[in-house]
Parts: C-alpha cells; sequence; structure tokens
C-alpha cells in the first residue's frame, strides 16, 4: 500500500457561481379556515393535470375546490396556464390538535386483532402514552372510533387536559379516521403523533389506523384564533413564494380586517397582489376605504347577473400565475384577458351598475359587449388601487414584483458565490455584472436587466413625456438619462456608501434603475376619413 498522494498535494473540488437563491413562483395563495390545513401549513397542490387531488383533500364540493376549478381552468393567449396553487390557513377560532387519517389504511380484521394496541402523542415536549387499547369486540369502524375514544379521554398526563373531551371519528366518505383534542385550547401548541416503545404490529394503533405523517397523514398543532392580518404577517414571513392572495368566503372578513391585510400588505412595498371580492352592495364602502392602498385588486361579482358565485377574482391570480417572464415578450396585459368559465356581471343594462361607474372607481369586473350580434365578454379592467406614486397597473405591478425578486437574487447569489464583493471599483462592476445579467444566446437563455428587456418588463424605443423626462433628469442627476431610457429602456447607477455606527464602518453599495414601464394599450381610437 502507497503513501496517500494528498499528503503531497491535497486538492478541493467545488462548483463555483451555482446558483443558490431561486426565483418567487407567482402562484395563488389563497387563506383557508378549513382545519385540514394546519396553521403552520403552505400546501401546494400542482393544478397542470386538473383538480382531482384538490377534490381529494378538501372534497369535491367545498369553497377550495370551486375557487380552484375557476383558477387552474385559465390559458393565456400565449398557450400558458397556472402551475400550481396554494393554500394556508387563517387560524379564526381557536384550533385543537388534529389528526386527519390517510385513507383507506384501516383494516378491520386486522383492527380486531388489537388487543393491548398502544399510541403515544407529543403535546409541546410532554409525551403521552396510551396502552392496552383494545378493539376486539369491533363490529365497524364505528365501533373502532368509539372504543379508541373511550381509551383516550381516560388517559392521563396531559399537559392542559387536551384529551379529556377528545373524539375520534371515522369518516365513511374519506374511509379514514380522524381525531380532535378537547376543543378548549389554551396555547398554542405542537402536536406530533410518535411511535411508543416495543410494539409490534399488533399493537401500533397509529400505524393500524394510518395516523402517521409519514403514512401521509394529517397531524394539526393546535392554535389560538388570531386576527385575520397576523395570518397573513405570519405565513408570508415564513414562505413569500407567491404572487397574489385572496381569503376564502367561509373567512367572513369584516372591512376592517380587509384594510389591516392590506396596509400590511402595501408595507412590502410591490411584493404581492391582494385580491378582494366585492358585490354590488358593497363596492362603494370598499372602495372608498381600500383606494388610496397599493397592491389592492377589487373584483366585482354580481351573483345574481352573473348566475352564480364564480370566484372572479381567481382570474386575475390565474392570469399572474401564467405569465413566463423567461420568454420573449412573455410580460402580458391583465385587461381582454378570457375565461369561458365565468358569466358577465356587467351588461349595462338599465337600473344595474354601469362599467363606466366602476372604471372610474378602478374596480374590475367581467364584462359583456357586442358585435355583429356575437357577445363578447372578459376581464376588465385590471387596476389597482394606491396613490399617485404605486403602480396601479395590474400588469406594471406583477412586472415590478417579478424585476424586484430577479434583482434581488440575482445580488445574493453573487454575495453567496463569491470570496467576497470588494468596496471599490471591482466590487462595482461585479453588482453591475450582475443585475445587467446576458443577452439570450444559443447555449444560454437571457438574465438580468437583459432578460427584463427581451420579456417586455423594460420597454424600449418609446416616448417620454416632457415631466417624465424632467423626473428622470433630477432623480438620475444626469441630464442625458432620459435618453436611454427612451431609447434602450433603462438607466442605472451604482455607488458604494460607507456608514459608520459605534466606530465601526459598513459599506453598503446602493444601486438605482430607472427604467419604462410596460404600458399596455386598452382602448383604440380611430378615425376614417372618406373622400
Amino acid at each position: 500500500m502507497s503513501i496517500r498522494f494528498t499528503k503531497y498535494i491535497n486538492i478541493n473540488s467545488a462548483v463555483g457561481g451555482a446558483s443558490q437563491v431561486p426565483l418567487r413562483l407567482w402562484v395563488a395563495r389563497v387563506f383557508t379556515t378549513n382545519p385540514r390545513v394546519g396553521p403552520n401549513a403552505v400546501l401546494q397542490f400542482d393544478v397542470t393535470g386538473g383538480t382531482d387531488d384538490i377534490g381529494d383533500f378538501f372534497g369535491s364540493t367545498s369553497e377550495e375546490f370551486n375557487r380552484t376549478a375557476a383558477y387552474a381552468s385559465y390559458e393565456s393567449p400565449l398557450g400558458t396556464a397556472p402551475q400550481a396553487i396554494q393554500f394556508a390557513r387563517y387560524v379564526a377560532d381557536d384550533q385543537p390538535a388534529t389528526i386527519f387519517g390517510e385513507a383507506q389504511v384501516a383494516n378491520l380484521a386486522a383492527l380486531k386483532l388489537i388487543t393491548a394496541g398502544k399510541l403515544s402523542f407529543m403535546f409541546g415536549q410532554t409525551p403521552v402514552n396510551i396502552t392496552g387499547i383494545s378493539f376486539a369486540s369491533a363490529t365497524s369502524f364505528a365501533d373502532v372510533a368509539t372504543a379508541l375514544q373511550t381509551a383516550i379521554r381516560a388517559a392521563t398526563g396531559a399537559p392542559n387536559g387536551e384529551l379529556s373531551a377528545a373524539t375520534v371519528t371515522f369518516d365513511a366518505t374519506a374511509q379514514a379516521f380522524d381525531f380532535s383534542a378537547s376543543p378548549t385550547v389554551t396555547a398554542t401548541e405542537t402536536f406530533r403523533v410518535v411511535t411508543p416503545a416495543s410494539i409490534t404490529t399488533q399493537t401500533d394503533v397509529a400505524a393500524a389506523l394510518g395516523w402517521y405523517a409519514s403514512q401521509g397523514a394529517l397531524v394539526n398543532d393546535a392554535a389560538l384564533a388570531e386576527a385575520a392580518v397576523d395570518s397573513f404577517n405570519r405565513v408570508q414571513s415564513a414562505n413569500n413564494n407567491f404572487g397574489s392572495f385572496v381569503y376564502t368566503d367561509a373567512a367572513d372578513l369584516q372591512l376592517s380586517d380587509v384594510t389591516a391585510i392590506a396596509l400590511a400588505n402595501a408595507a412590502l412595498n410591490v411584493m404581492f397582489i391582494f385580491r378582494v371580492p366585492v358585490t354590488p352592495t358593497n363596492w362603494a364602502t370598499y372602495q372608498a376605504a381600500l383606494i388610496g392602498i397599493a397592491g389592492v385588486g377589487l373584483e366585482y361579482e354580481d351573483v345574481v347577473a352573473a348566475g352564480g358565485r364564480q370566484y372572479l377574482e381567481m382570474l386575475p391570480m390565474s392570469i399572474q400565475a401564467a405569465i413566463n417572464f423567461n420568454a420573449t415578450n412573455g410580460a402580458v396585459g391583465f385587461m381582454y384577458k378570457q375565461n369561458a368559465l365565468f358569466n358577465p356581471s356587467i351588461n349595462d343594462n338599465p337600473g344595474t351598475v354601469q362599467s363606466d361607474t366602476l372604471d372610474a372607481a378602478r374596480v374590475n369586473y367581467y364584462g359583456v359587449t357586442q358585435t355583429g350580434g356575437q357577445q363578447i365578454a372578459f376581464y376588465q379592467t385590471g387596476v389597482l388601487c394606491g396613490g399617485a406614486t404605486a403602480p396601479v397597473d395590474s400588469t406594471v405591478f406583477a412586472n415590478e414584483q417579478w424585476f424586484k425578486d430577479m434583482c434581488g437574487a440575482n445580488l445574493m447569489n453573487l454575495q453567496l458565490s463569491s470570496g467576497q464583493i470588494p468596496a471599490n471599483a471591482r466590487g462595482v462592476n461585479m453588482c453591475d455584472a450582475a443585475l445587467q445579467g446576458n443577452q439570450a444566446t444559443a447555449l444560454a437563455p437571457a438574465t438580468g436587466i437583459e432578460l427584463a428587456v427581451q420579456n417586455g418588463v423594460i420597454s424600449t424605443n418609446s416616448t417620454l413625456t416632457t415631466t417624465q423626462q424632467i423626473f428622470i433628469t433630477q432623480q438620475s442627476g444626469s441630464a442625458t438619462a432620459w435618453q436611454q431610457v427612451q431609447t434602450i429602456g433603462y438607466w442605472k447607477k451604482l455607488v458604494i456608501v460607507p456608514q459608520t455606527n459605534n466606530g465601526v464602518t459598513t459599506y453598503t453599495l446602493q444601486y438605482t434603475i430607472i427604467y419604462r414601464k410596460d404600458d399596455v394599450i386598452k382602448k383604440i381610437n380611430g378615425s376614417h376619413q372618406l373622400i
């Protein structure tokens, strides 16, 4: 055996320049009060193959299923469609610890063989062990549930009386056993089903019922009721991987709740779009309260005119989720998009709310016009609430969401993959290159600002007004910056700023990008002159 070579020369291999920071998804997130969604969970479902998974999970008559059907049915004119939908929990009422067992796991004949079964829970850091469980006399799954409920309620050691009024039921539709701890919840608390000591096949009750998370069971923590805005803050701070969000009708939000959520969302500065459904009876009140808050889309639906609740607010969410920012001219407008699943709420019939009224109020709707006797219905007008400095068009807002995320991810990847970014001209050039990216080639797709130009987020060769030219000059400090914005679509500047705090000097790179947003033509006026 020879002396190892690494004693003399040791070479470590590593992949450089790897991308570690992913771009966000732009899918819809639905906040629901449904207890099947755990308080700390964000559940994502693939909808490219249909809505069967949603039906299996929530039930085919649930609001969650109906919303997903409205969302997943959209296909853009470019042939793209939403890929996924997410569900997160709004804990509107105290939530006891729960288990929704995996379907069709339990076998009655096998359960009857359990005569000295064991079951173990963890409430926070406190274990509770239940032994001597017997299903020998059971003649049905309902008998099994009753016997287990009796054994659980008799158990001792639960720190806050979680088992004294616990329930076990058998869901005949789902073919699964469900558990709920005592309804009186005293604190937010983690909950787990753990494997008891010294078990065998005929003593492990949790395995026989399909109650382990590893089997597919939903094991949910206990949680105290929270304000609606707290659910938004809690969930988005833990997982911001979505583009727009909505609360289910079952959440029964008050205008004060909606306003608080809207303000919290606006404070994040073009991070998410909050879609808010409004009706013929409340749209004016909601509009008056929310019109000055950025990032809110008011979605008008008249269930009488439309023939029932259709969840119109899901349509702009699906439009955004279907955008492919990696494609040439992939950025899209929201107005004029169609989905045959929706019936119009606005037709300008006498005695109804008129389209001009909603347009002036910046309230969106699904409306119908006609030409040649043919009815043409589409989504209108794709605008948002917000003040003079906010992006008030859904297209511009969605584009800036993507652009901010892309720039942030590129710069973070630079930080993570570089030994250091020096506080000098070389460091500035490194950051500049990360922001600028590359034009598309036969071997690689476009990245950075070059991708934003390619996909249409940045608009080139457009005409700027005098007011816009003056603003760009003031913001940039350059007399020619507006010419760049007008021709190539953008102007950028990067500078290093030293800051001293408690005797410690840190260096911050500050960059400014001024770009021509992708405005959308929403109306065409023609002039025909006949000689």
